[in-house]
């Protein structure tokens, strides 16, 4: 004999799980709706007194490029064709709008443009960022596993320690010594610079292993 649950109850079932999704969804475009509504105040402050800061610095960004032997006439000229001969607002305005179009401008140190330097530095970012995570994840459970086996022991402490100290630690300070220690001292990996995974995992990873 097989019972049949009344139409009532799952109704109600359903009706309680699309009030929760729609709940779920409401909060979750509140998040966004906030997130935006900070994001975007806080761009535009930034990035206009950036600007602001470079114009009232009287530096001439075409001068940095060329050189202190530069010509007035070719400073002149990169200035009017990267629009730094327009009013203060004006040039915002322009780069505001290339912005919203997907152009970043162009680099006032080098003239490359700002899109290309960063793709070209993308990449490398990724790469450490999740060999991090990875290398985090694995240790970290280790760590957690060993200190929950040998509870309340010598071990326990010291892992609780160790991590207690990283954590507070500012990050530049554990790269310092990390690099000081594994590089410099020891010489098992490289202190400086980035080699492509496609020239072999192994440099790679040892390039990506230190900050």
């Amino acid at each position: 004999m097989t019972t049949t649950e009344p139409p009532t109850t799952s109704a109600r079932r359903r009706g309680a799980a699309q009030v929760r999704t729609r709940h779920a969804a409401r909060r979750l475009l509140t998040v966004l709706a906030r997130s935006v509504a900070i994001f975007v105040p806080v761009f535009l402050v930034a990035t206009f007194v950036t600007f602001a800061l470079r114009s009232l610095s009287g530096l001439s960004p075409a001068r940095i490029q060329l050189g202190e032997e530069a010509t007035p006439e070719a400073i002149s000229r990169i200035e009017s064709q990267w629009g730094l001969d327009k009013p203060f607002l004006a040039q915002y305005g322009d780069w505001f709008s290339g912005v919203l179009h997907g152009d970043l401008g162009t680099s006032w140190v080098n003239g490359a443009d700002i899109s290309t330097l960063i793709g070209l530095g993308l990449g490398v970012s990724l790469s450490v960022a999740t060999f991090a995570l990875v290398i985090g994840v694995i240790v970290g459970f280790a760590l957690g596993t060993v200190a929950a086996l040998r509870r309340t022991t010598a071990v326990d402490r010291a892992i609780t320690g160790f991590v207690t100290v990283i954590s507070v630690m500012p990050a530049f300070v554990v790269g310092i010594v990390l690099v000081s220690v594994l590089a410099v001292g020891f010489g098992l990996f490289p202190s400086a610079g980035y080699v492509p995974a496609e020239q072999g995992v192994g440099p790679w990873l040892a390039h990506i292993t230190l900050p």
